[in-house]
């Protein structure tokens, strides 16, 4: 199950017609002492602040209005996965043209260094500095646009645009450029074009998959430092509590012997700019004693007003 939680309190919010959730959620942390009348008024004039006091944050001089920023969590799964493979034997291929859920996954994995992200299809003549791992991280929607016309049939026109943007993780959420206007650009790229499901196409991909999983033993990626070669030998020597290392990437392209923290244990969130492990305000008990939180992304939510 996935939600949307105020990033403070961790207390559900309510979009796309919702808005019942926080309603209900906050009329069931009252006591019995309360009057449910006067609680509801309440939660029903909380609820409404989330589109009567929006924040406006700055393009240049260009006003962005949004209604609040919220973070998108996701309860654990029953049974985590028992073979767990580290992010140096993962590969995630894009054509580039990818957006909403798809490019909500390649741009996270990207700033999370989740896997070794690969290019293929596209201009055989781009820059591969310029082939990016995705196009727009946000819920989007869709208008149709009619214009009138002589003849019996109108013209018509779509028109999609973001409704929730995603920023990146930052935990004093004061970010202000939505991630679909910021380049993320692949580890790799492959000459692999037309894009046609068959036995074939498979072992074009597993043949590529395979070089590029040997070839990320010994070379990286020098302009992805998030991309970390995990090893335990790390965690003594970078000794933050919950946090678990690995070596970064060299300038030159080689796995340097620098211990940096990878990760951090279930429950707790990835401080990247402080360089250490938080304890999350959101978690759910899974098997055993164990909190577990999964933090997927952070969410700005509202429709979106421009004003110059």
């Amino acid at each position: 199950m996935e939600y949307f939680v105020d990033p403070k309190t961790c207390e559900k919010r309510g979009v796309y017609g919702d808005e019942g959730i926080e309603i209900e959620d906050c009329m069931r942390r009252s006591t019995k002492e309360d009057d449910a009348w006067v609680l509801y008024r309440y939660c029903i004039r909380r609820q409404r602040r989330w589109y009567t006091k929006p924040k406006t944050i700055k393009y240049g001089d260009i006003k962005h209005k949004i209604t609040q920023i919220s973070e998108y969590v996701s309860e654990p799964p029953i049974k985590p996965l028992k073979h767990q493979r580290k992010p140096t034997k993962i590969v995630v291929y894009t054509d580039s043209f990818c957006y909403s859920a798809c490019s909500f996954i390649t741009k996270g994995i990207k700033e999370w260094g989740g896997a070794i992200i690969v290019g293929f299809d596209g201009d055989p003549y781009g820059k591969d500095e310029e082939f990016e791992v995705g196009q727009a991280p946000s819920n989007r929607m869709i208008s149709i646009i009619t214009e009138k016309q002589y003849d019996y049939k109108p013209l018509e026109f779509s028109l999609s645009y973001s409704i929730l943007e995603t920023f990146k993780h930052n935990y004093k959420y004061n970010e202000n450029i939505p991630r679909e206007f910021i380049k993320d650009i692949v580890d790799e790229r492959v000459n692999i074009y037309p894009y046609v499901i068959g036995d074939e196409i498979i072992e074009e991909f597993e043949e590529e998959t395979k070089k590029i999983i040997e070839k990320y033993q010994t070379k990286c990626n020098p302009k992805n430092k998030r991309l970390v070669k995990i090893d335990n030998k790390c965690d003594k020597e970078i000794n933050i509590k919950h946090g678990h290392g690995g070596y970064e990437c060299g300038d030159k392209g080689e796995w340097s012997t620098k211990c940096v923290l990878a990760y951090c244990d279930s429950g707790y969130k990835f401080d990247y700019n402080k360089n250490k492990c938080v304890k999350g305000i959101c978690a759910y008990p899974s098997s055993g004693n164990r909190i577990m939180t999964i933090n997927l992304v952070m969410i700005i939510v509202g429709l979106m007003m421009i004003i110059v």
